[in-house]
């Protein structure tokens, strides 16, 4: 047990508190806010809060959505969107606060959780008409208001949505700038933190995938995708520099800050803030080298040149840099993406996400009818909760579950105490909504914690300022803890443990490193006739596998009792990141450029750095077996 709560506590840590950097920008915040705090002035000013209120519901849940597409395809996206939730709001306040709406939203509920995970248009179109569903049919209205209340919640929708197409271009320039940026200050904090490990490895590949995705959906078009492809690939190459460098030359703290602080430079340009006072203070002229010269030294002076050129490319409008074009960056060999499952085939019993579906249908229909039996004002947060929380792994179910009650509890708590002492002021009101909604868009698709706190403050202020309650704030809390346990009890009753797809994820990580091995032993004794092709695949393969068997991980430590062996599997893990790690520093920082200088070459024969390769790789073969021991053990006792 203490050997597991090693590793459960650093999972804990790392869900509440590992904040990866928020994938939006600044000017897209504003205009979100701006069009939620412009119908909450009107309702002020026209002397009917309550009523504007609604049109707030609409514009926030709409500007929850964030996409770089193509123009056409975000108004196939956005036009659905509006229609489907305008649907979903009418019918909800139809039906509100009567019992028919228990089938209702389980329905809708088994078929959001039957296709929202084909794709990503799937999940925008599908939660949204959920989660508003949801909140209206727990808002009553007479019959006489319904048509004016949807005409206000489709006004908020379409207002959302029209500005979010009026700043279409610049926006979707500045969310891939962004997701370039971020994937720099994942190599920053790699630096900072001075080693390689399992964490900040799958850290900063899983914002090259993040970029590389941004990338592919946002279909630049011309010289500006040629841009940004070599921006991309020259946030890759500095990643396997920085961990060629870091492996083998082991750099002082000094030195890994001068790097760092370059990378840094470059990710607020991205950003587009201002650097003309930063170059001032830190004087003219380039940097020092980042370490003294050497193989991985100078490969990683090389990848910082690199960025910089890119950077100077996206944002001075300098011809492209003539990077070359590596890992996620080159384009696809079969560009056409699988057609995804039909609809009506997604909907029939046993169908691969049936059971995801009828999981939130059970769990909805019972938050629904636990929340009309307890009596309560505007009764929508605990079916709202268990709509969020339920995912179809148990890990992630279990996790979002305890960031989302620190989230609303952290929320809860402050905004009882502002709206309480403020008396229900309007212009603390606004000021709170505006803080509020912010962090929401800034923080949505980052940190969970915080985007719970965010979101549920947000809606708190909308939920008081539409009718007041001094009871409200109580019982949102409670009805979070009700609804993180009916999520948790429905995973129970049709479990999808994380323990059944680990052996399958770690013999596909397995074979991705025996490949790596094989092809990296012939590059080493026939280099000119290996091609990087070759390698290059073996990484992404292997880096691939380990962004997968990572969230598998943390499932199988919170899952109850031994099942899946979470020890075992835990130090394999690890010790897979760290052999990923070395190969790569091989692959990329040393081995390849001996291959144009041979007596670099022979003095990486001399390093120290075969030995460690096979130290590590030694260690992920010790913990293979101990993970298959233990599974072999839990066999045979079961038998």
């Amino acid at each position: 047990m203490a050997e597991r709560l090693w590793f459960l506590r650093e999972a804990v840590r790392r869900i509440l508190t590992d904040a990866p950097p928020p994938p939006a920008t600044w000017p897209s915040v504003a205009r979100r806010v701006l069009v939620v705090a412009a119908f909450f002035v009107a309702g002020v000013i026209a002397g009917d809060l309550s009523t504007l209120v609604l049109a707030c519901f609409g514009a926030v849940q709409v500007g929850l959505m964030e996409a770089a597409l193509p123009f056409r395809q975000l108004v196939r996206l956005l036009v659905p969107l509006v229609l489907a939730c305008t649907a979903a709001v009418g019918v909800a306040m139809l039906i509100g606060g009567t019992w028919v709406t228990i089938p209702a939203l389980a329905l809708l509920a088994y078929v959001f959780g039957c296709t929202a995970f084909q794709s990503a248009r799937a999940m925008s179109i599908g939660i949204s008409a959920l989660a508003l569903a949801v909140i209206f049919s727990g808002l009553g209205r007479p019959p006489d208001q319904i048509p004016p209340a949807l005409a206000w919640v489709a006004l908020g929708m379409v207002t959302q949505a029209v500005f979010m197409l009026a700043l279409w271009g610049p926006e979707r320039r500045w969310f891939a700038r962004r997701a370039i940026a971020n994937k720099l200050r994942a190599d920053i904090r790699l630096l900072r933190e001075g080693q390689v490990d399992p964490e900040g490895l799958v850290r900063v590949h899983s914002q090259g995938d993040v970029v590389a995705e941004t990338l592919r959906d946002a279909g630049f078009a011309g010289d500006l995708d040629r841009r940004f492809r070599e921006a991309c690939s020259a946030s890759i190459i500095v990643t396997r520099a920085i961990i060629a460098w870091m492996v083998f030359d082991q750099p002082g703290d000094a030195a890994r800050m001068d790097a760092g602080v370059r990378l840094g430079e470059q990710a607020r340009r991205l950003d587009g803030l201002l650097v003309s006072r930063l170059r001032a203070r830190r004087g003219a002229g380039p940097s020092e080298p980042a370490a003294p010269p050497g193989a991985a030294a100078e490969q990683l002076e090389i990848a910082l040149t690199a960025v910089r050129m890119s950077v100077d490319a996206l944002t001075q409008d300098v011809p492209p840099a003539g990077i070359p074009l590596v890992g996620a960056s080159r384009p696809a060999s079969d560009p056409q993406p699988k057609a995804a499952p039909s609809a009506w085939h997604a909907l029939r019993p046993g169908a691969p996400m049936s059971r995801n579906g009828l999981r939130m249908a059970i769990g909805v229909g019972l938050a629904q009818a636990l929340s009309l039996l307890v009596t309560q004002t505007h009764s929508f947060w605990l079916p709202l909760t268990v709509v969020f929380l339920l995912r179809p792994g148990w890990g992630v179910t279990v996790s979002r579950s305890i960031s989302r009650i620190a989230g609303n509890l952290t929320a809860v708590i402050v905004l009882s105490v502002i709206l309480v002492w403020s008396a229900g002021s309007v212009a603390v009101m606004l000021v709170a909504l505006v803080i509020l909604s912010a962090i929401t868009y800034r923080w949505f698709f980052g940190n969970y914690a915080i985007a719970s706190f965010a979101l549920a403050g947000t809606i708190l202020v909308l939920d008081y300022a539409n009718a007041p309650d001094p009871d409200l704030f109580l019982s949102r809390f409670l009805a979070t803890v009700a609804g993180s346990v009916i999520a948790i009890l429905m995973m129970f009753v049709t479990p999808a443990w994380s323990s059944t797809i680990a052996p399958g994820q770690v013999r596909q990580l397995v074979d991705a490193l025996a490949r790596w091995r094989a092809d990296m032993a012939r590059a080493a004794e026939r280099p000119a006739d290996h091609a990087d092709e070759g390698l290059e695949d073996d990484l992404l393969q292997a880096r691939r596998c380990l962004l997968d068997l990572r969230p598998t991980v943390t499932g199988v430590l919170l899952e109850p009792g031994n099942r899946g062996y979470p020890v075992p599997l835990a130090l394999l893990f690890a010790a897979a990141s760290r052999e990923i790690a070395a190969r790569m520093a091989i692959t990329y920082g040393v081995l390849r450029h001996g291959r144009t200088d041979p007596g670099t070459a022979v003095e990486w024969q001399r390093m120290e750095a075969v030995a460690r390769v096979a130290d590590v790789s030694a260690g992920v073969d010790r913990a293979l077996e101990a993970y298959w021991t233990a599974s072999g053990a839990e066999q045979r006792t079961s038998q």
